[in-house]
């Protein structure tokens, strides 16, 4: 896949940096974690946006410098827990905005990398509540599904786990939104087109529409983000992967999708990294 001499010195300088950073943070955080000595003031806390930050750089670095897809696994769900105790900390506070973390295109694409289906499916259960544009207003989950924030994570949620019915859902407001120019740089039409095709195992149509989808909507999904557009494109990714964990093995050649992340190898065993999480 990635080569070193593949990139600039810079793009290897700048990897290195950031696991540097990580680890630097890791140890930071966790010493005043443990001052806390209360996992769930722990959960509360909001170091763990960042330490969710600081996962997908070291994410990022062990598959492109690192070619270490094992690695990349066990980081993406380490990731998935921390988002995990994340929600389970904060759901229940309207000043919250958990659509960013839980239900965040590239955030669930990576937790599918993690292989770990007990994970997957349980973030189909995840509820969260915030204000609306006043504090009268109260938007759920599905609201902001509905609104078309949430809607590409929750896909590959529902699809990964065989939960269809959802989906369908979905397409419904997919078609709905795609109706408004508002939504125009979205492409929902591809995505709708993606995710009928996953459920009905349709390889070509999947491969066709990804590389569409990448053609397309790579440069919107990608530019609140940190530089992980150079390297992968989700939600691309994601749909990929959950085709895979369905068993539709698709292999699409495109320099932004890393096959190597997409055949369902789970870990022999999966450990929580931090002493906080949830069993």
């Amino acid at each position: 896949m990635y080569s070193q001499n593949q990139l600039t010195e810079q793009q290897v300088h700048t990897f290195n940096r950031r696991q540097e950073s990580f680890f630097a943070f890791e140890e930071a955080f966790l010493k005043r974690f443990l001052l806390l000595n209360d996992v769930h003031k722990c959960r509360k806390s909001h170091e763990l946006y960042s330490t969710m930050g600081c996962l997908q750089d070291i994410i990022l670095k062990t598959l492109v410098i690192d070619n270490d897809w094992q690695q990349v696994k066990y980081f993406c769900y380490t990731l998935g827990k921390v988002i995990e105790a994340d929600h389970d900390g904060k759901k229940d506070n309207l000043h919250e905005v958990l659509v960013a973390t839980v239900d965040s295109h590239l955030m669930a694409s990576y937790l599918l990398w993690s292989d770990y289906r007990e994970l997957i499916q349980r973030f189909t259960t995840f509820n969260y509540a915030q204000y609306g544009n006043t504090e009268k207003e109260i938007w759920n989950r599905w609201i902001r599904v509905e609104q078309g924030v949430g809607i590409y994570a929750y896909v590959m949620y529902h699809l990964a786990s065989g939960m269809f019915e959802q989906v369908y859902a979905c397409i419904a407001v997919a078609n709905r939104l795609a109706t408004s120019r508002k939504f125009s740089r979205r492409h929902f039409p591809i995505h709708v087109r993606i995710w009928e095709a996953i459920m009905n195992k349709d390889k070509e149509a999947i491969k066709t529409n990804l590389l569409q989808l990448i053609n397309k909507a790579h440069g919107f999904f990608h530019e609140e983000l940190y530089g992980e557009g150079d390297y992968i494109s989700s939600p691309a990714i994601g749909y990929l992967k959950a085709a895979w964990l369905l068993g539709v093995e698709v292999e699409v050649e495109h320099p932004l999708i890393p096959m190597e992340m997409m055949p369902v190898q789970p870990l022999e065993k999966y450990e929580n990294r931090y002493w906080f999480l949830l069993e």
